[in-house]
């Protein structure tokens, strides 16, 4: 059985007019002067305290989550530095409305150890590249964003001379 045309224009006037209103109450819900830059939300940073390990640590805005998800990634250009796996803190699983599943999110603060397998002699930076994606609470989330630092190493220990007598 066939639905005529005048049928098929009226439901497809009713969905339009109602996927308009869902899309306008939820783009309501935030002011686009109300979006802030990743970088203002998600302050990253990193420090080496010695030439074994970088704390790579973010700051998370309030209303804010970052997810430990597959974007969470730490890559370096930096030749003659081998990273080893990264130590992320244990999150809670929570279940997320937004993506429909349960993800470990972190808020207010993370900080990850990032171990470094081998660093060349002569290497006094390296050069981080961090991916990451985070959301605002049940509102929107971001998308997955690299942040580049540029992290000091300190020098590597001299071998003791022996002290002339």
């Amino acid at each position: 059985m066939m639905m005529n045309n005048k049928k098929i224009r009226g439901w497809f006037s009713l969905l339009s007019t109602t996927s308009l209103l869902c899309f306008s109450a939820l783009v309501s819900a935030i002011e686009f002067d109300e979006i802030r830059e990743y970088g203002d939300v998600f302050k990253v940073s990193a420090k080496a305290s010695d030439r074994q390990q970088i704390e790579v640590s973010w700051e998370i805005a309030d209303g804010f989550y970052l997810y430990n998800n597959k974007f969470l990634k730490f890559n370096t250009e930096t030749a003659g530095v081998v990273f080893g796996e990264a130590v992320i803190p244990p999150g809670k699983p929570v279940f997320d409305e937004l993506l429909g599943e349960e993800v470990i999110k972190f808020r207010e603060k993370l900080t990850v150890s990032l171990p470094l397998e081998s660093v060349a002699p002569g290497v006094e930076l390296v050069s981080l590249k961090l991916r990451s994606q985070g959301c605002m609470e049940d509102v929107f989330c971001y998308p997955p964003t690299t942040q580049l630092l540029v992290v000091n190493l300190p020098a590597a220990a001299q071998a003791a001379l022996p002290v002339a007598s």
